[in-house]
């Protein structure tokens, strides 16, 4: 089992049975799962093999301000499955680059099934509501009725993409100044 650390106090743990694997992924039912994979998105990007995660419930955010996972210099790997269910209250507030629900994703890394349904994400470069630079990843079957805001490179999915993005929808307002 991987143990995360909310504060030195007080742990974490995922589901028991989980194995990180395809087929058994981690699963994520509650907020509290959903923000320990970013408390922990450093070490989950540094492993050698990717992580996956299933979401089994629809999850409010409560507009708490969110920390994207990943960033690029340790973009997430692995695969995060929304299955159909819902984010809602997603907040990102702030100038900060690479903003999303993910801030970046690796070459290794898929975003599939995820529908924000209700949030705003405001940053500087590179913003998209699920993910701000995707770096060859893949998005797939997701989407947003997010605001976004930024300055440069500025998506309703995905700020930046070098990777796929396939079945997809954006419903929401997308503000920027250059490339949006």
């Amino acid at each position: 089992y991987w143990i995360y650390k909310n504060s030195p106090s007080d742990t974490l743990r995922f589901t028991p049975g989980d194995r990180n694997a395809p087929d058994f992924p981690y699963l994520i039912a509650s907020e509290e799962k959903l923000r320990a994979i970013t408390i922990q998105s450093d070490e989950i990007s540094q492993l050698p093999i990717p992580m996956y995660f299933q979401q089994i419930c629809d999850i409010n955010l409560g507009n708490r301000e969110w920390t994207p996972l990943g960033k690029p210099e340790l973009p997430f790997k692995g695969l995060y499955d929304g299955n159909g269910f819902r984010i809602r209250n997603l907040k990102i507030s702030g100038t900060n680059d690479y903003s999303g629900l993910f801030g970046a994703l690796d070459e290794e890394g898929t975003i599939r099934n995820v529908h924000l349904i209700s949030g705003s994400v405001a940053g500087g470069n590179q913003v998209g509501a699920l993910c701000g630079v995707s770096l060859q990843g893949k998005i797939e079957n997701s989407s947003s009725r997010c605001t976004v805001t930024g300055q440069e490179e500025i998506g309703g999915i995905c700020g930046r993409n070098s990777g796929s993005v396939k079945g997809c929808l954006n419903e929401g307002p997308v503000n920027g100044h250059t490339s949006v």
